[in-house]
């Protein structure tokens, strides 16, 4: 039987740590690897090396999607050929994503995503950018996985990998989880179970498997401005809550709650025991639902 994210439980690493999915053939196999490639290279740990592009939307140029399909130049990727050039591109893991979706409020012209909405709002067009990993040797090329990845995992990962788990910061909440096992393990599960969406210090929805349980969201039709963006418009919340199938309806246009009622004590208990973090771990800012 195949992993169940929604039924299977996330265990607590620590009061200050992110709940994970553990997958002990998976961790062990990851463990073998990362000592088998040190054993290789005298003790050494790999380099970690982040190209973050802006806004990267699917035809901007000089990045990936449209740039690249149409023969864009692309400058930043091409120094990465220093890599191999210095023998270091093997004992680096590279992570290529951008910080957001595109910016789509300039008017007339601006970038473009095919799910809905853009930067500055809580909807996939906003929220959901590729994410490239190569470490030559390590991960297998050629290989996709639709497998929940914050950004925010990368230093969790970085830790791991780094041998220096132990240096976690215990006096903040970690929300970063450690994927290293979903990485080096050939069709791995990911480590996270949810994922957050904050709409600046409004809550606004969680992502579980396949499903985004959405209370809140800032709006996007023309009954206001004819942008497109994420910046125009009026924060919109959901009394019972909107439930899109993003693997069936991955731009968001009708909610399917009425049919997953079944699920509701999941997500929300997800949604409170998030919230509940902020308890003992204060923000920096006030934030709520």
């Amino acid at each position: 039987m195949g992993h169940d994210p929604i039924a299977t439980p996330a265990v607590g690493l620590a009061d200050n740590r992110e709940p994970v999915f553990r997958h002990p053939a998976q961790e062990a196999e990851a463990q073998r690897r990362i000592a088998d490639y040190a054993s290789r290279h005298g003790g050494r740990r790999p380099n970690v090396l982040i190209v973050l592009m802006d806004d990267v939307g699917w035809g901007d140029f000089g990045c990936y999607g449209g740039g690249v399909a149409v023969g864009a130049p692309t400058p930043h990727i091409d120094r990465l050929a220093a890599l191999r050039e210095t023998g270091q591109l093997e004992h680096t893991l590279i992570f290529v994503s951008s910080d957001n979706g595109p910016e789509m409020e300039t008017w007339p012209d601006a970038a473009y995503s095919p799910f809905r909405c853009a930067k500055g709002s809580t909807w996939e067009g906003g929220q959901r950018v590729p994410g490239i990993l190569a470490w030559q040797g390590m991960i297998d090329p050629g290989r996709a996985s639709d497998g929940l990845f914050s950004q925010m995992d990368v230093f969790a990962t970085a830790l791991a990998l780094a041998g220096a788990s132990a240096s976690m910061p215990e006096d903040r909440y970690v929300d970063g989880v450690d994927q290293a096992s979903f990485l080096l393990c050939d069709d791995g599960h990911s480590n996270r179970k949810y994922i957050y969406y904050w709409l600046g210090r409004q809550f606004s929805a969680l992502r579980v498997g396949e499903y985004k349980f959405m209370l809140a969201s800032i709006s996007d039709d023309d009954r206001d401005v004819h942008n497109p963006g994420g910046f125009t418009g009026v924060t919109q919340k959901y009394p019972y809550g909107r439930l899109y199938n993003l693997y069936l309806d991955p731009k968001e246009t009708r909610s399917y709650l009425i049919r997953k009622l079944a699920y509701l004590e999941a997500f929300q208990t997800g949604v409170k025991n998030h919230l509940m973090s902020y308890a003992k771990y204060k923000p920096k800012v006030v934030v709520g639902l």
